[in-house]
């Protein structure tokens, strides 16, 4: 749900009953996918030097700074996803088109890792295709990485009611341990997982995510 002028309304902008509609599962959801969100970009965003270095052949200092770019352009996009979620689109649509988005850099990237002829041959840099699929899956899911992380808490908290500042304050509370938790999984698991079974998996894993 969403709140405009102090009323409750659904997704299709119609007017809501709060007894009926949103509540605490709906905002539990919320931080369910926060859990498996936090998880897929940070399983990535913590290990792509590994990646970078053996699988695209770039140097240390290349693959490094490759993924300060990628995380900076993450975190920095989460003001236009702000943006976008409260001046044109509801949260929930803008969640929606920007999750479309990071899942379909996903996909480029497992098709990538997934086909020799997609990635560079042993001891030689990418070619300029090979790049160009590398950087459009990456910077898609940043773009959708930045909308989701700005639209998700506040589409969360819209599904309880305002008037309980303590109910709200708990969301956030455990909507931050979501994230955490994401995290934790992120760099436990799934870097074992990149680490022992190969990219291939992470990528698909995170794809099924």
């Amino acid at each position: 749900m969403v709140v405009e002028n102090g009323e409750f309304e659904d997704w299709r902008g119609s007017k809501a009953d709060p007894g009926r509609h949103g509540g605490v599962p709906a905002a539990g959801i919320a931080c369910v996918v926060e859990v498996l969100e936090n998880m897929v970009f940070l399983s990535n965003a913590t290990n792509l030097v590994a990646y970078f270095l053996k699988s695209m052949h770039y140097s240390a200092a290349e693959s490094a700074n490759m993924v300060t770019n990628f995380m900076g352009t993450s975190f920095l996009l989460t003001i236009f996803g702000g943006f976008v979620a409260d001046s044109f689109l509801t949260r929930f649509k803008t969640f929606i088109i920007f999750c479309t988005l990071e899942l379909l850099g996903l996909i480029l990237l497992t098709i990538q890792a997934q086909n020799s002829r997609l990635l560079p041959t042993v001891n030689s840099k990418p070619s300029n295709a090979q790049e160009a699929i590398l950087y459009t899956g990456l910077y898609a899911i940043a773009a959708g990485v930045g909308g989701v992380k700005a639209a998700l808490p506040a589409h969360g908290a819209d599904q309880l009611s305002h008037g309980n500042q303590r109910l709200i304050s708990s969301f956030f509370n455990w909507f931050f341990f979501s994230l955490c938790f994401g995290g934790l999984i992120a760099s436990t698991v799934m870097i074992w997982i990149e680490e022992n079974l190969g990219w291939n998996w992470s990528f698909k894993i995170s794809v099924v995510t």
